[in-house]
């Protein structure tokens, strides 16, 4: 059976024929559509968007591009339709995918869109069934079919349409924003046109084309009217010569707009009377010419819509076949309806001419057409149309059949994620629901089932406030004495719909509880929620035995996805606290996942197992895993989904482990997928990480950190507001501001309490603790403190954020870890502690062999630890730096050589050019030279030796020229080769390796007076 309604026939077969009308004017745009064409040929996709006033010809000119491109490419053509959130959603996607599988197949388009085909089916059912799992169900929906027009494009060219964008729905919106991030290098030219003249303020699609305008791949093009002598060339075209009067006439009127000029010149040249005062008239000038029977059939199209199908209109108009056909002939013959190309439908000459004719009926008149159409539609359509069917029957102000096709429109809506209809739809139910007689037997539930409906649907919309709102009116309808289940089921969503971490409702959940029948799936969902309420509430013991009640009320309930849940965070508390029986249960998690097809929980497995690895610091098992997790993404088609949430903890991994290269490239490649805001959100945060380590372009890393990271639903957590806090606050030591990074660094840990990970607090601990010792060394030291140093640190931040770190070490000392992260912060918490007593000196200011200090920092230990473990090679270069610091301080420079020589190794390996100051400063204090002789060219002559001694004693080449008694020219060729053969670019370096490399030398003889005689 053909689509039905508005939604029929509007594929490529719906713009206009070339041949039927003419094009002038247009060449510098059509030749900018061929030069974008040809980089898209080349692997370089492009978006082009085609804006201009209604009738100016933005759809001819993509019809005639069609023609010029011919057979380099597929050409597919998707339309949104005027009803907006009425209309189907994703109608444009669903557009294409029709004309694809009536080009290629089915089978065909299934193999292009990879494993996810079965995905598509929730748009296309000719596609098969449809598997979607939730909550991911509609980003697994977008992935597969960003996937189905790359891989379309690798095949063959695609041109991709877009037609009327103005009238698109948000879902529409949404999902051609995601494909167009995710083009990479298909050969893929996407063409989007709308009215600018439809774009008023607040119109949903302005913020849309501002985004979509930002990407480096858009163009736009602006058709403008035509000018003079264009005019007249196409009128010439359309009709001949007309008198020099009329084609004044014609310019005058149609004020360029190439529509009108058409309108206008036959108008002219049917000999049809004067023309038209306004251009409506002049549209409806054609409907006066012909018979009453055709303008019924006419005004009957008009509420269609711009194209309707052959089927529904007849079923509509109400008329024998034969006078039907009749009447059709003649609205072709006088121009006013046109045959679309594939000759199963109609369409107007123009979108305005049919608003023209449906603005010229009486009110009444209106209402009992769409009456009509809407009845014809119930017979004939598809599901998706069902809310164009409630908008008929809405503007036929019948509220029963609205009330049930709303109903209808957001059930559908729901089965293809469109969560911003189904709202709309929902909404509009909910408003009638006591202007309808029974709406619960024709809604199907009661109030209290839609209300949950559209809480759920404004959850996904991220409208949280909306959402509890919706779920309180739904409670306040129920009595909990006489339906407790139910009541309990909806307190469950509305504390999983809650901003808040889920420790914030244990007391919400208690009630729940309370109501829940003991083996009810609302029990074991409250249970499954407890527990991980309760381990963000740092309430381990009672959480591993709420857990264990946990798994018995869902194998009672026989609820998979809450036994799965349960045993992966019973696990996941198990191993933090050091048990290695997390293990089983973690497995166990994923078995039941597996077995049950809860793919949204496998994942979650992968994501819990990776994060716990990183938190004991088995990197590279974690990498690997991480790795196994998106092998079983893309296995089942969730790449860009699950696959890309992956790398987040797969770069975490490399970054902790020492990596940073493998950091960068696993970053890139889940950004390369597209992935959802919040993944992208910690991957640009990984990144910025690596940045301000590494000392590249400080603002632009910033500035990319603030607008990604800075706002947003993910600001408060703590796996993100800390590490951020620690990019930020680096970025202020940067720029010699101490106080101000650890006010954010102590902001964030006070805002996190003790509700922290391993994997999380650990590194953050650590920065924090290393910035407050680095600053405190520096203000203790002169020699330390740059040359405009920062003000002191007010007392009461210093002591406030050593209280911080303490609680937090103490706290994160529970659980499992990497061997050197206790190690390091015990010794640098030692160090802030030494630093911050009145009676004890510590630094290079000390003097040598001062004996072991009463808080003596446990760097030795550290060193120890942390290189007998895995990674943290960042973490290690600093704590050898500071233990040679201490061994100076106490007179071994032998060993401080070999630790400094080992931290500036990893520095040099790492580009941590900010670290590498503070191994300068301690190296100079030392009198150590941090570079290596060259083996071949070390050897020094017996007079290079001399300058070199003058060298290291600060002599100035003319001092050392006027002591050996050479020129000052050759004193600075020596002192020029010195530096080649020891391996040094400064002075002071040459002088450092002198101190290390050559005896003691006696004060150089000084000359002998010349002979007073």
């Amino acid at each position: 059976m053909p689509l039905a309604g508005t939604m029929a026939l509007m594929g490529r077969a719906a713009l206009p024929d070339p041949l039927r009308t003419v094009l002038v004017g247009r060449s510098r745009e059509l030749e900018e559509l061929r030069e974008r064409f040809a980089m898209a040929l080349q692997g370089n996709p492009q978006v082009m968007l085609i804006s201009g006033e209604a009738g100016i010809g933005k759809s001819r000119l993509v019809a005639e591009f069609d023609l010029a491109v011919g057979a380099a490419a597929r050409m597919v053509v998707g339309q949104c339709v005027e009803l907006g959130p009425d209309g189907p959603p994703f109608a444009p996607f669903m557009i294409v995918l029709r004309d694809l599988v009536a080009d290629l197949g089915a089978d065909r388009v299934a193999q292009l869109a990879g494993p996810g085909r079965q995905d598509l089916a929730v748009l296309l059912p000719e596609l098969g069934i449809s598997t979607l799992d939730e909550p991911m169900g509609r980003a697994l929906l977008f992935e597969t079919m960003a996937t189905m027009i790359q891989r379309g494009a690798q095949e063959r060219p695609l041109v991709l349409v877009v037609e009327d964008l103005h009238w698109s729905d948000a879902s529409t919106r949404d999902l051609l924003r995601f494909v167009l991030g995710t083009l990479g290098e298909a050969r893929v030219l996407v063409l989007l046109t709308y009215r600018r003249d439809e774009l008023r303020r607040g119109h949903p699609l302005l913020p849309w084309l501002s985004e979509v305008g930002r990407l480096a791949s858009t163009s736009r093009i602006s058709p403008g009217r035509l000018a003079g002598p264009q005019i007249d060339a196409m009128v010439s075209q359309l009709v001949g010569d007309v008198p020099p009067q009329v084609a004044e006439r014609i310019r005058e009127r149609s004020q360029g707009v190439p529509f009108f000029v058409e309108e206008l010149a036959e108008h002219c040249a049917e000999d049809s009377g004067p023309i038209p005062e306004s251009l409506r008239d002049l549209m409806l000038a054609r409907l006066d010419r012909v018979s009453p029977v055709t303008r019924h059939v006419v005004q009957v199209a008009a509420v269609g819509g711009t194209r309707v199908d052959h089927g529904v209109l007849l079923a509509a108009v109400g008329l024998d076949e034969a006078v039907f056909e009749g009447a059709l002939h003649e609205a072709v013959e006088g121009q006013v309806l046109a045959v679309d190309r594939d000759r199963e439908g109609y369409s107007f000459r123009h979108a305005l001419m049919r608003e023209a004719v449906h603005d010229d009926l009486l009110p009444g008149e209106c209402a009992r057409l769409h009456a009509r159409y809407a009845a014809a539609l119930e017979v004939l359509a598809r599901p998706e149309q069902a809310g164009e069917i409630a908008h008929h029957w809405d503007s036929a102000h019948q509220l029963d059949r609205t009330f049930d096709w709303s109903i209808r429109a957001a059930e559908h809506a729901e089965s293809v994620y469109a969560w911003r209809e189904q709202l709309t739809h929902l909404e509009r139910a909910l408003d009638l629901w006591d202007q309808v007689p029974d709406p619960q037997d024709r809604g199907g539930g009661d109030r209290v089932a839609v209300l949950e409906q559209a809480a759920r649907a404004a959850y996904h919309l991220n409208l949280t406030e909306r959402s509890r709102a919706l779920l309180d009116s739904a409670l306040d309808l129920i009595d909990s004495t006489e339906d407790p289940n139910r009541a309990a089921h909806l307190m469950i969503k509305r504390i999983a719909y809650a901003e808040d971490a889920p420790g914030h409702s244990l007391a919400e959940i208690e009630t729940a509880l309370a109501l829940a029948g003991p083996a009810s799936r609302e029990r074991a969902d409250a249970l499954a929620i407890k527990v991980g309420g309760l381990t963000f509430t740092d309430n381990f013991d009672e959480a591993i035995s709420t857990a264990q009640e946990a798994l018995i009320a869902a194998q009672v309930a026989d609820n998979a996805r809450a036994l799965s849940d349960t045993h992966q965070v019973l696990g996941w508390v198990l191993l933090q606290v050091g048990k290695p029986q997390g293990m089983e249960h973690l497995q166990l998690g994923r078995d039941v996942a597996v077995q049950a097809h809860e793919w949204s929980a496998l994942m979650r497995y992968y994501v819990n197992y990776t994060d716990f690895l990183i938190g004991c610091g088995r990197f590279a098992e974690c990498v690997a895993m991480a790795r196994e997790g998106r092998a079983a993404a893309v296995e089942r088609g969730r790449a860009r989904t699950f696959g890309a949430a992956l790398t987040i903890n797969e770069a975490e991994a490399q970054l902790r482990a020492g990596d940073w290269d493998a950091t960068i490239a696993a970053i890139e490649q889940g950004l390369r997928m597209e992935p959802l805001p919040d993944v992208r959100s910690f991957l640009d945060l990984l990144s910025a990480t690596v940045q301000v380590r590494r000392g590249e372009d400080r603002a632009a890393c910033a500035s990319a950190a603030r607008s990604t990271l800075g706002a947003g639903p993910l600001a408060d957590r703590h796996q993100i507001s800390l590490p951020f806090a620690v990019v930020e606050a680096e970025l202020a030591v940067a720029q010699h501001d101490p106080t101000t990074a650890l006010t954010l660094l102590l902001q964030a840990g006070e805002a996190s309490g003790a509700l922290v990970m391993p994997s999380t607090g650990w590194p953050f601990a650590w920065a924090v603790a290393r910035i407050l010792d680095d600053t405190l060394d520096a203000q203790a030291t002169p020699l330390a403190a740059p040359a405009a140093g920062p003000d002191p640190i007010p007392d009461e931040l210093r002591e406030r954020t050593h209280a911080m770190l303490v609680a937090l070490v103490a706290h994160l000392q529970e659980g499992a870890n990497h061997p050197g992260w206790q190690a390091l912060l015990r010794a640098l918490l030692d160090s802030t502690a030494a630093r911050t007593r009145a009676d004890i000196e510590v630094g290079e200011s000390s003097p040598p062999n001062a004996g072991p200090l009463p808080t003596q920092p446990k760097w030795a230990a550290a060193v120890t630890a942390v290189a007998a473990g895995e990674g943290l090679r960042y973490e290690l270069a600093h704590a050898r730096i500071r233990w040679a610091q201490q061994l100076l301080n106490h007179g071994d420079r032998d060993t401080a050589r070999e630790q400094l020589h080992a931290a500036c190794q990893a520095i040099d390996t790492l580009r941590a050019e900010p670290l590498r100051p503070l191994a300068q400063r301690v190296a100079a204090a030392g009198r150590i030279s941090l570079r290596q002789p060259k083996r071949d060219t070390a050897l020094l002559t017996a007079r290079e030796r001399e300058v070199l001694q003058l060298v290291a004693a600060g002599r100035t080449n003319k001092a050392i020229a006027d002591e050996l008694f050479i020129s000052p020219k050759t004193a600075s060729v020596h002192v020029s080769n010195i530096l080649a053969k020891v391996g040094a670019t400064t002075r002071t370096e040459a002088a450092a390796w002198a101190h290390e490399h050559l005896p003691p030398s006696r004060s150089p003889t000084p000359p002998i007076p010349a002979d007073p005689r």
